[in-house]
């Protein structure tokens, strides 16, 4: 099978558990790209973030991000975009502010949080870090319902971090009574995610796939956790880190080794030098 496409994960593949890029990750990403294999990106991270992330590796991609809101390539314009409506958006602020929680408002350029309290702002700083140790870029405000108003801001997404359990699990099931224009996904930590309706990392990834005119059998997926099985596993070749979980690596075709381990540069130089370059097999 000759594969056109290579999509991939960050935490955890191309970067490891602690942000840390291996320069042997690089070259084998540049080296992919040499055979003109198209990658992409996909990853609930901000667009802004990824596209700096591929200029440190000299590449050029495709990039699936805030969840499957936004695609685009780092050079071109977008390709998808579907953003959480202004009203709506004021609505879910105001009702949010009822609860104990942090709320913050996410572009494809930088995320907007309310100014903490001064006795707060280390906390409110840190409040989203745990297991995510992404560098937002992050502008406080005064009040994000004036935001909105003010700027015309249609986020792509929304991310709040509750202090109480209970508190989440009332506002989720109020607001799926609310709004039929938003999805939502329970995360780690308390932490409550607000997509537009019908957004996903799968259906944004196969509608790249058709975009470019590649068969799903012509993609090679490389995830790493829960987040990324929905899509890796729809992948012609499905592989899994080697210190992925249990589950994840059941569904693999091939595990390589962990990002510790420079696992995808291992992947890729195994698999892909077998590979003709695809402008010669064309």
């Amino acid at each position: 099978m000759l594969y056109r496409l290579l999509a991939l994960s960050l935490t955890g593949t191309v970067l490891n558990n602690q942000g840390k890029l291996y320069k042997s990750v690089k070259e084998s990403l540049q080296y992919v790209q040499n055979k003109g294999v198209h990658i992409v990106f996909i990853t609930s991270h901000p667009f802004n973030y990824v596209k700096k992330l591929t200029k440190t590796l000299k590449i050029e991609a495709t990039i699936v991000s805030h969840h499957g809101a936004y695609i685009s390539s780092t050079t071109e314009k977008p390709i998808f975009v579907r953003r959480i409506q202004e009203d709506v958006t004021a609505d879910i602020i105001k009702f949010l502010e009822a609860f104990s929680c942090q709320i913050r408002l996410t572009t494809e350029a930088l995320s907007y949080c309310k100014q903490p309290e001064e006795q707060k702002q280390l906390r409110a700083k840190a409040i989203f870090t745990p297991g995510d140790r992404t560098p937002y870029q992050v502008r406080f405000v005064e009040d994000l319902k004036e935001l909105v108003k003010n700027e015309n801001l249609a986020p792509l997404n929304i991310d709040v971090q509750f202090e109480d359990g209970e508190d989440l699990l009332d506002a989720q099931q109020a607001l799926k009574g609310m709004f039929d224009e938003i999805d939502l996904d329970i995360g780690p930590n308390h932490q409550l995610t607000i997509v537009p309706a019908g957004v996903s990392a799968l259906k944004s990834f196969h509608y790249l796939a058709d975009y470019l005119g590649i068969s799903m059998e012509e993609t090679v997926g490389i995830g790493y956790g829960v987040e990324d099985l929905e899509w890796v596993e729809t992948c012609g070749l499905i592989v899994a880190m080697g210190d992925s979980p249990k589950y994840i690596r059941e569904r693999a075709d091939w595990i390589t080794r962990s990002a510790e381990e420079n696992g995808v540069a291992y992947m890729i130089m195994e698999h892909f030098r077998k590979q003709h370059p695809i402008e010669f097999l064309k």
